[in-house]
């Protein structure tokens, strides 16, 4: 729901230089080999143009600014122009994607290498719903010579833009966006408006979306202890009218309001805290245990139970929802 500077990511780019080196000739090796099976002149002329860009790391590591011009200059699969009805001409659409999507090695790299990449990106969670976790987990592997330790992903990889249509982006590092398994399936192909995760801007702009207590609903659950008086609303800019549905809005693609609504325990707590807790309990404990509060932000921290930053949203499930609400709450 936020971006991330883009530095970050060229950070673990710098880091991985060698390995992602090698994925390059692998892809361009790989592609060579592909113009050479029974393809039709579409298909080779596609294929060319895709062995330009892998001569060098441009299209692995480019930014998304970059990915946009390589996305225009090569195009969407081709129409193998020898096929007489659309269903063949479709099939042979899909198989020939796959081809390239094999050249390329990406079901390779969704395990063995992505999810290294971004645990040090440091990416925890869903970056659609911020809902559920992706992480990166080490898993021990006992050899009869040694442990190795190796990182396994506990997300699925998110193509921003499609790797159905355009697959040759499909591991260009800038396109991948880790995503919990429900959130990447009710994406599926659809293009999310004006939702980028890596920015390119040196300032990260406040994320434009928001959790909003509907209006009453807390004096009412004050007055009365009932939790499901708690209305707890989604602001979603691309969805100014919340009765008419726009496609590739976050609420009608994800239905975050959906979600967030199982979480009305979590919003009273919220409540109930905002309620406890003023700037001078916390500057009392500031005073009485200096070195386990060393500041304000670490004391909001704790009795959130959430990180208070939004640059950290990232960092743990929930962090959004509930760093809107204790806001407006003034907690």
């Amino acid at each position: 729901m936020i971006s991330i500077k883009s530095e970050i990511v060229e950070n673990a780019i710098l880091k991985y230089k060698s390995e992602i080196e090698i994925q390059r000739l692998d892809a361009y090796n790989n592609l060579g080999q592909l113009r050479k099976k029974r393809l039709s002149r579409e298909e080779i002329a596609y294929v060319d143009k895709i062995i330009k860009e892998f001569e060098t790391c441009n299209i692995l590591t480019g930014k998304p600014s970059y990915l946009d011009k390589v996305k225009k200059r090569i195009g969407i699969v081709p129409i193998d122009s020898r096929l007489n009805t659309s269903e063949e001409r479709n099939k042979r659409r899909t198989e020939f994607k796959e081809l390239v999507l094999i050249s390329l090695g990406y079901k390779k790299l969704r395990t063995s290498f992505y999810p290294k990449f971004f645990k040090e990106i440091g990416v925890k969670t869903c970056v659609y719903c911020n809902s559920q976790l992706a992480v990166s987990i080490d898993i021990e592997e006992h050899l009869k010579t040694k442990t190795i330790i190796r990182s396994k992903a506990k997300f699925q990889v998110d193509h921003y833009i499609a790797k159905d249509a355009y697959p040759f982006l499909s591991i260009s590092l800038f396109n991948l966006y880790p995503a919990c398994a429900s959130c990447n399936i009710a994406k599926s192909k659809i293009s999310i408006k004006k939702f980028e995760l890596y920015s390119e801007s040196k300032t990260i702009l406040p994320s434009k979306y928001r959790f909003h207590f509907e209006s009453g609903c807390v004096a009412d659950y004050l007055t009365t202890l009932d939790v499901e008086k708690i209305k707890v609303l989604f602001i979603d800019p691309d969805k100014p009218d919340r009765m008419k549905s726009v496609k590739g809005s976050f609420q009608d693609t994800f239905d975050i309001e959906g979600i967030y609504d199982t979480q009305k325990d979590i919003a009273e707590e919220i409540i109930i805290k905002a309620q406890m807790y003023n700037d001078s309990f916390k500057q009392k404990l500031i005073n009485d245990f200096p070195k386990l509060f060393p500041n304000k932000t670490f004391i909001d921290r704790i009795l959130l139970g959430n990180y208070t930053e939004e640059i950290n949203i990232h960092k743990r499930p929930l962090a959004k929802y509930m760093q809107d609400l204790s806001k407006e709450l003034g907690f």
